[in-house]
């Protein structure tokens, strides 16, 4: 936009716009108490795609940028009541005895099918590679790309 982002703005800019343990904390209004306070999640729990506590859903927010919003009777709640119900899975990342991999694998004298040439228009072709013994037991590629030598 072209209007003048008040603080909590610019601190989530800094942030990259993410929901961070620190933006969470800060007071970016000044009016004494932490953005995590004025938008439901006190204790910095929450994640994206959480499926929200009970006290978060229902919970009432102020504005984190504008101190004059303040809330009136704020009693700061027992973060048990505010852990998310259902943390949602981390995207990106790996789960535990996950790891990364790449794997170059090259196959020589492959014609391609082309249309008119071996195959119909469209043509699908599976592979199927041994890995050595000391590998995973099971894979799950990911991404996988062509390379025509």
């Amino acid at each position: 936009g072209t209007f003048p982002l008040n603080q909590f703005g610019l601190d989530l800019k800094k942030a990259k716009h993410k929901w961070t343990k620190e933006l969470c904390e800060k007071d970016s209004d000044g009016d004494g108490l932490s953005n995590g306070e004025e938008l439901g999640d006190p204790c910095c729990v929450w994640g994206a795609y959480d499926i929200p506590s009970d006290y978060t859903e229902s919970f009432k927010a102020s504005h984190p940028g504008v101190a004059s919003e303040k809330q009136t009777g704020y009693a700061r709640p027992q973060c048990s009541a505010t852990t998310p119900k259902v943390k949602a899975p981390v995207m990106g990342g790996f789960n535990p005895g996950e790891t990364q991999h790449v794997v170059d694998v090259c196959i020589n004298n492959y014609t391609i099918p082309m249309p008119g040439n071996v195959g119909p228009r469209t043509q699908y072709t599976s592979f199927a590679w041994n890995f050595p013994d000391d590998s995973e037991h099971m894979f799950h590629v990911v991404r996988a790309e062509a390379i025509v030598k």
